[in-house]
């Protein structure tokens, strides 16, 4: 399995459409139309969707919302992505709409695949006035979303569970859970390959009940693909500032370039109480979700990697830790202050948490690592605080390098690495340890 690297955002003209095919019924209109975020658009009363026949990224010559234009590449820009050409039924709210909008118009219904533990490769198709269409390509509004969200609502229930719409407007889907328990900072989060996805969702459903006896709380997944897709481009570090460049940002006088972050499409939510030992639960998620499979397209924003397709976070925040200075982990300041071992161990930053930061030999000019944590810390106290310490020290197995505490390094900090609690002080017996199993993985 490759393990992607840091991604960036990079200022270049955007292809630009002004024809879509034929609309399938007459009285619907093709018109430019500047994409919300759904949690947005509960303000608009149209019915409108893209075609799944050309790419999100695209964009049109009406395209206004530019947030950065520049004499040498032309106004159609970043951000200009988000304005799209859409099949659109103005009306001005739903029981009022024309005689157009049948019942069966918008048909979202889908049979999945038998399910198994070798995960199914499934699309949504849906079928709009008679018309196959490819979901996963798609942006759709608000009032075409509600009615995906209650086909999602009605499949949960077959496995006994609650829906719940996870902000203003959907999108995101919860599942319910009124016990009292308050939630863990720690959060369990997955970037699942949209081909992959209902199995995922599935294969939380069906054993949602065994995880809430080792400590989930709940999960919210991310349902709209075609909406994450044409948003990806808007998870950069750090953010914006309408005026300026985009590919590079200034920070204390020092250049940098702005980087594009993994958002999360699955979120678990841990019981506060289970925060200290939440081995069970990964484990057992590990078990879900094996490393034989590659369902997955890289780290979510601010996680560190478990295994191929399990990440996880601690603090807390994830989404205000764009703009904050933030501070180095113990093991990247270890990485970058000791040049013996550029070469060996730049693919550690790489895999367990998505970065590049030494390239060709040198420090690389990213600086979204530094938001991993808010407080001081190394990835391997993180590991060890939430009681999956083995997993920390079996990252390095499958990248066949030693941990960092024995290399005769450079200690800018001017710490004493401590050595293995629980593992008798010796690296050589970690695999003894009643919270470690070595399995067998593909890299």
């Amino acid at each position: 399995m490759a393990y992607p690297g840091t991604k960036y955002a990079i200022q270049r003209p955007l292809p630009i459409v002004d024809a879509l095919p034929p609309p399938p019924v007459a009285e619907i209109v093709i018109k430019p139309m500047y994409l919300y975020s759904n949690t947005q658009d509960i303000w608009t009363k149209d019915i409108y969707w893209t075609s799944d026949k050309i790419p999100l990224e695209c964009t049109t010559s009406h395209a206004s919302h530019c947030n950065f234009h520049s004499p040498s590449h032309g106004s159609f820009l970043y951000n200009c992505a988000f304005t799209q050409l859409v099949y659109s039924i103005p009306i001005e709210k739903p029981a009022d709409a024309t005689p157009i909008l049948q019942s069966d118009a918008f048909n979202f219904n889908f049979v999945l695949p038998e399910y198994t533990v070798v995960p199914y490769n499934f699309t949504h198709h849906v079928i709009f006035f008679g018309q196959e269409m490819n979901l996963f390509n798609m942006y759709i509004s608000f009032y075409l979303a509600s009615k995906l969200e209650h086909i999602l609502i009605q499949w949960a229930k077959k496995f006994g569970l609650r829906l719940k719409r996870n902000g203003k407007g959907p999108g995101q889907l919860g599942v319910i859970n009124e016990e009292p328990h308050e939630t863990s900072l720690t959060k369990v989060q997955f970037c699942i390959n949209a081909e992959y996805f209902y199995w995922a969702v599935e294969t939380l459903f069906r054993n949602y009940a065994e995880l809430k006896t080792l400590g989930l709380k709940s999960f919210k997944f991310m349902y709209l693909k075609g909406e994450s897709t044409l948003y990806d481009n808007a998870e950069v570090f750090p953010s914006f500032i309408p005026g300026e460049p985009v590919e590079n940002y200034m920070f204390q006088g020092k250049e940098y370039r702005r980087e594009i972050l993994n958002m999360p499409n699955i979120v678990i939510y841990i019981n506060k109480g289970a925060t200290d030992d939440i081995y069970a639960l990964i484990y057992k998620l590990y078990e879900l979700f094996p490393d034989d499979y590659p369902i997955s397209y890289g780290v979510p924003r601010f996680n560190m990697r478990i295994s191929n397709n399990l990440f996880f976070s601690t603090g807390g925040g994830n989404e205000y830790k764009y703009d904050t200075s933030g501070v180095i982990p113990r093991e990247y300041n270890l990485l970058l202050k000791n040049p013996s071992i550029h070469e060996s161990h730049s693919r550690f930053s790489r895999y367990l948490t998505g970065h590049d930061i030494i390239v060709d030999g040198h420090e690389n000019n990213i600086r979204s690592y530094y938001n991993l944590f808010t407080t001081k810390t190394s990835f391997r106290n993180e590991f060890e605080r939430c009681g999956i310490l083995g997993f920390y020290y079996r990252n390095f197995d499958i990248l066949g390098i030693p941990p960092f505490e024995q290399l005769p390094l450079i200690d800018p900090d001017r710490l004493v690495v401590p050595m293995l609690s629980g593992f008798g002080g010796k690296r050589k017996t970690y695999r003894k340890h009643k919270k470690y199993k070595k399995t067998k993985t593909k890299s």
